[in-house]
């Protein structure tokens, strides 16, 4: 959403097929770009840091199904990690990956309701006007 972005002020999506330890594949955020892409429990993604001052925009949205995409796939709480130069914040974010893991364990929906769910309309009639 971010006119003339240019590739080397950061901000751009980067894909780690093989993870961390290996070169991210590096998307240009570039303006009107569309990137549709699959997220499970191996698809590892990050968007690289911004240099400078500058201002970067996007929309990501995420749809979820009630099928996983494959079939050993099990829920896990969404997961963020440090980058490859962030080892003690990797260390941090790994333990708060468990100990969210742990009480969704004990609360399977949570311990507070999200509210923001989409509940199909039970009725054959559209929920349009």
């Amino acid at each position: 959403m971010t006119p003339d972005w240019q590739f080397d002020r950061g901000g751009n999506l980067e894909l780690w097929p093989q993870g961390i330890k290996e070169t991210p594949i590096t998307l240009h955020s570039k303006f009107n770009r569309l990137v549709v892409m699959t997220t499970h429990d191996t698809s590892w993604h990050s968007v690289s840091p911004i240099v400078g001052d500058a201002l970067r925009c996007c929309v990501s949205n995420y749809f979820f199904s009630d099928m996983p995409l494959r079939p050993s796939q099990s829920f896990h709480v969404t997961s963020f990690r440090g980058r490859p130069e962030q080892p003690l914040r990797d260390l941090v974010l790994k333990a708060d990956i468990a100990l969210r893991m742990g009480i969704r364990k004990v609360f399977a929906k949570g311990i507070v309701e999200n509210k923001h769910v989409y509940q199909k309309p039970n009725s054959g009639t559209s929920d349009r006007s």
